[in-house]
């Protein structure tokens, strides 16, 4: 047994001891959420002008994230038509929204941009009483 053992032992130190890893490489991620993106925008978060007003929609916006996956800008790519409801859609995202950084293809932390949509939705509390026939 011993003999057999022996040039497997030699093999690995040889093997181990000056032979260069290569790098190993990744592939490239971008910024994404931790979690569900639900818990970034609420009811808590609609603008109360927008509530009276009965305004609802669709915002798209862009975020920057740094290293560390910290959102540092926030864009309203397309908007809703309401102003307050597209400046609350970056307020929102900016306090509850959590990301983590892109990665290069070395698995390097990197900063990078995050795309998404918000759905503003009245809730049936707010929802405007339809007026009788």
């Amino acid at each position: 047994m011993q003999g057999f053992f022996a040039p497997l032992v030699a093999l690995a130190i040889v093997a181990g001891g000056g032979a260069r890893a290569d790098p190993v490489y990744f592939r490239s991620i971008p910024p994404g959420p931790v979690g569900s993106t639900s818990d970034w925008v609420g009811e808590k978060d609609y603008p109360e002008d927008a509530l009276r007003a009965g305004y609802a929609g669709r915002v798209r916006f862009r975020v920057l994230v740094d290293v560390t996956g910290a959102v540092v800008a926030c864009d309203v790519l397309r908007g809703t038509g309401h102003p307050s409801l597209d400046d609350a859609t970056c307020e929102a995202i900016a306090a509850h929204a959590r990301l983590h950084p892109g990665f290069d293809d070395r698995g390097n932390p990197v900063a990078g941009s995050y795309t998404g949509e918000v759905e503003w939705r009245l809730p049936a509390s707010a929802a405007p009483a339809t007026p009788p026939p």
